[in-house]
């Protein structure tokens, strides 16, 4: 039976990447991407954005001024904040993208829900592995792999946000997609709150649903590893939504949201609202967040970034926003305040 799903997996697998046509990459708009230079302009950027409104409230002024870092030089890859062509309107729904759509479309509900009956599938498989196995340990086995991977979650979501926001642009290979989206959330937080629940999380059923059958059964995963590996994937998937839950007002989410937000369950808007604070240092995690606050006290993001610095000479972007960081960084001062 596990091997049947497997090879219904595969196939469901296959035909959804032939319907989301997923080799088709967004591009960033040549307007937006020529003004991203800040070796000789300014560049506005919020310097924190309130997450207790879907949108931002204009400042005083039709702009922020902010020098650029003293210490660093910023390329025509960096994609944080606002350039000067892109003025913040009340309300305004701003797609930094060309071909970015805050529609729902077809391929992405197949590729969505399609992905999920094959998670399902294999979380059936894994589940009738472990109680054929382990019958009198099935169900606290089962609620415990359940409860760690809810949590393990919610740490790589934190890896994969810092990776995607800090490396990389719309034009990296695989992942230039999702990398767009995340950097240029930054510019306008509120779009996010604009889209269905299909065209929020269908990027990530690439990385963590299309790989899912064949990584699993490459490695032979069975019992708990397998249901180990769908539940985390399911996660990584779902964190984009729980992420646009905390951009939401209470109003607009359901009680049962809210509570869940109330007691840490989920993540939290006040959490959140700790990342849209320049530079986008910290606070990471988009599950449930609760493995931001070791994650910054200890410098791990920190330390992270001067291995990637040592090893090929590349800045993250929050040091490019803040040039005390990277020196803090550089001189070994990895803590961070939450």
């Amino acid at each position: 039976m596990f091997i049947k799903m497997k090879y219904v997996a595969l196939i469901i697998v296959g035909t959804l990447c032939l319907a989301s046509g997923f080799l088709t990459p967004l591009k960033y708009d040549s307007k937006v991407l020529s003004s991203l230079s800040l070796r000789r302009s300014s560049v506005n950027v919020p310097f924190c954005t309130s997450l207790k409104s879907a949108t931002l409230p204009p400042p005083s002024s039709s702009k922020v001024k902010v020098s650029p870092s003293k210490s660093t030089d910023k390329s025509q890859d960096f994609v944080f904040g606002l350039s000067d062509d892109l003025v913040r309107e009340k309300g305004r729904k701003t797609l930094v993208l060309e071909g970015d759509d805050l529609t729902t479309k077809p391929y992405q509900i197949i590729l969505v829900w399609g992905t999920f009956l094959v998670q399902f599938l294999l979380s059936l498989s894994s589940l009738s592995t472990i109680s054929s196995s382990h019958p009198l340990l099935s169900l606290p086995l089962t609620l415990t792999t359940l409860l760690l991977t809810y949590a393990l979650s919610d740490l790589g979501s934190g890896i994969f946000h810092w990776s995607v926001d800090n490396y990389g642009n719309g034009s990296t290979p695989i992942l230039g997609n999702i990398i767009a989206a995340f950097q240029g959330h930054h510019t306008a937080p509120w779009t996010i709150t604009e889209r269905g629940f299909e065209n929020n999380v269908h990027k990530l059923c690439y990385p963590f649903g299309v790989a899912l059958p064949l990584l699993s059964y490459l490695l032979g995963l069975r019992g708990i590893g397998l249901l180990s590996l769908t539940t985390f994937c399911f996660f990584e998937i779902m964190s984009q939504e729980l992420h646009k839950w905390t951009h939401q007002t209470p109003k607009d989410t359901s009680s049962v949201i809210n509570w869940l937000q109330k007691y840490n369950f989920v993540l939290s808007r006040r959490s959140h609202n700790k990342h849209h604070t320049m530079p986008f240092s910290g606070n990471y995690c988009i599950v449930n967040g609760w493995n931001n606050g070791w994650l910054d006290r200890s410098g791990f993001f920190r330390r992270l970034e001067k291995m990637v610095w040592e090893w090929k000479g590349v800045e993250s972007n929050s040091w490019k926003l803040d040039g005390e960081l990277k020196e803090r960084t550089l001189r070994g001062e990895f803590r961070q305040e939450v």
